[in-house]
């Protein structure tokens, strides 16, 4: 199921709007907009940015306020805490970020208009090695 992203929004009537014909899952970017949209009436939200240990309080409290509020991060050992929520046993859902292959160089941002991402020459010529 598809997450609208909010952040451009910031507004509880086109996040409505927005998901409507759906379950109302949502995206924030910020958890100043978790807390605006949890008010609103939103039960489901992503925290779509890595989480890092000083805000786990403020999640949690938005999850005893009844909202399944869910993070993010791309880092093992922050998951692992992220997992022992606070001291009251609470836990909640990480989702790991992931590469599919880590040593794979980034692509690059894409330029408005049509733009081709081009291998680096050396991938190019093992590309041509092998006879791709």
């Amino acid at each position: 199921m598809l997450r609208p992203h909010l952040k451009t929004a910031k507004s509880v009537q086109v996040g409505r709007m927005a998901v409507e014909g759906h379950d109302g899952r949502i995206t924030v970017s910020t958890l100043a907009e978790a807390r605006y949209f949890a008010e609103g009436g939103f039960t489901d939200i992503l925290y779509g940015v890595g989480i890092v240990p000083s805000k786990l309080a403020a999640v949690t409290e938005l999850r005893r306020q009844g909202t399944n509020l869910r993070v993010v991060t791309d880092n093992l050992s922050v998951a692992k805490g992220d997992r022992r929520g606070s001291d009251d046993g609470d836990t909640f859902s990480v989702l790991i970020e992931s590469t599919a292959a880590p040593a794979a160089p980034a692509c690059p941002p894409r330029i408005a208009g049509p733009a081709r991402h081009r291998a680096p020459p050396a991938q190019r010529a093992r590309r041509r090695a092998r006879g791709r």
